[in-house]
């Protein structure tokens, strides 16, 4: 399972898009399993891989009290495993917020990405506006202004990136694509459309 966390920059945590695949291990072999999972704007998120049991491989084992936490995937659904029965999540916070530890059935590994695919569609608009004025009297100095100041952020958001400053990253493209900012018309992602494409 995938889970992709929305993080603004005060920390705040919302869950924005989840998806099942299965992982198959036939002959020994790992098949590489994928999922697409679209991101629903610019910014901060977090990647959160679950590997759980299925409640197959749960029915074959002996004994598995060594577990005090016991997470089963049947029939696309996820269940936790309670004195040999099953009860249905009713929400995937439960496992965003647990602490995998030894005693949990289940694997977990989560990775911060940084999306700027709204960002940098913006500052496309910007240029092609000035590409397709240059010449005639609709040049406008205030585009030109509005494309430095994306290009800027762009290049301090990269920064921040690559020195772990995620939150501060967040900020800044908070600063430019919200409501007032110079890119808010753009900060929400096509949905339909899993590459950079944007709409107003």
């Amino acid at each position: 399972m995938n889970l992709l966390v929305k993080i603004d920059s005060k920390e705040n945590m919302a869950l924005s898009g989840a998806a099942i695949c299965e992982h198959i291990i036939k002959d020994g072999m790992i098949h590489e399993d994928k999922t697409i999972i679209p991101f629903k704007g610019d910014g901060l998120y977090k990647v959160i891989h679950i590997i759980l049991p299925t409640y197959e491989w749960f029915l074959e084992q002996e004994d598995l009290s060594e577990y005090t936490n016991i997470y089963v995937y049947k029939d696309e659904k996820i269940y936790k495993v309670i004195n040999d029965e099953l009860e249905e999540l009713s929400s995937l916070d439960e496992l965003m917020e647990l602490n995998f530890t030894e005693q949990v059935l289940a694997y977990k590994d989560e990775v911060f990405v940084f999306n700027m695919c709204g960002i940098k569609k913006c500052f496309y608009n910007i240029v092609r506006t000035i590409l397709n004025n240059l010449c005639t009297d609709k040049c406008s100095k205030q585009d030109t202004l509005y494309r430095d100041l994306v290009w800027m952020a762009i290049n301090c958001i990269q920064y921040c990136i690559d020195l772990g400053n995620f939150y501060e990253a967040q900020r800044i493209l908070e600063k430019v694509t919200t409501c007032n900012g110079i890119c808010h018309e753009v900060n929400i992602m096509n949905v339909e459309n899993t590459s950079c494409g944007c709409r107003k």
